[in-house]
């Protein structure tokens, strides 16, 4: 099934920039099993990166990006004779196309599209993205914490409240567990300005229970 220790598949992240490459030229970079594995692990690397927003994907010599699934490889280890193997194959190919076709979702890329909407503040812009990192990762806390800071600056703040509530419990910051003052006092303005005294209330009694100094909570 191919030399899985060869490298025909590299990883390069500059400034923010992924670029993955095919180095299989003298096959117009077609894909033998190893490419198959090493496109896996490089659009695994790229997804666990925060650091990147785009990702190119290249093939080497300039003949061709890449034309397809090596089936001259296939055909020569006998994969496709086997009904197991090709099996085992066709599921290999499938979901690593899979992870490369997901690329352009992955959920970092969109947060960064998010604060740099903010940035510009162009709210609607940044909440689609926002709204979209949690389509792709529901547990991702701090998308939660963007969107309540754009609900309460747009007076939402019903909806901040339950986006804030949210970013709580996935971050572990509910009521009642020991976290930084400041995020406890900003959850307690955000249940203040919904009108939901009690747990205001609460919060502000956790932020002085933390930092008796905040003058802010008292």
């Amino acid at each position: 099934m191919g030399d899985p220790g060869r490298e025909t598949v590299s990883l390069a992240v500059d400034d923010g920039v992924a670029t993955i490459t095919i180095d299989r030229p003298d096959r117009h970079n077609a894909l033998d099993l190893a490419a198959i594995h090493g496109l896996r692990r490089a659009a695994d690397a790229v997804r666990d990166d925060e650091t990147v927003h785009v990702v190119v994907l290249r093939g080497v010599g300039g003949r061709a990006f890449s034309t397809g699934v090596d089936l001259d490889v296939a055909r020569s280890e006998r994969i496709l004779e086997d009904g197991a193997a090709a099996l085992r194959f066709t599921a290999t190919i499938r979901d690593t196309l899979l992870a490369i076709e997901t690329l352009d979702s992955c959920y970092n890329c969109y947060q960064n599209i998010g604060i740099s909407h903010l940035e510009l503040e162009n709210d609607e812009q940044a909440e689609a993205a926002f709204k979209r990192v949690i389509e792709l990762r529901p547990d991702y806390a701090n998308a939660f914490i963007n969107l309540s800071n754009i609900y309460n600056s747009q007076r939402r703040f019903d909806e901040a409240a339950e986006a804030s509530a949210e970013a709580a419990r996935l971050s572990g910051a509910g009521e009642g567990a020991t976290t930084d003052p400041i995020a406890v006092y900003n959850q307690g303005v955000i249940y203040m300005n919904a009108q939901r005294i009690v747990e205001a209330k609460a919060q502000f009694e956790q932020t002085i229970s933390l930092d008796p100094s905040h003058a802010e909570a008292h």
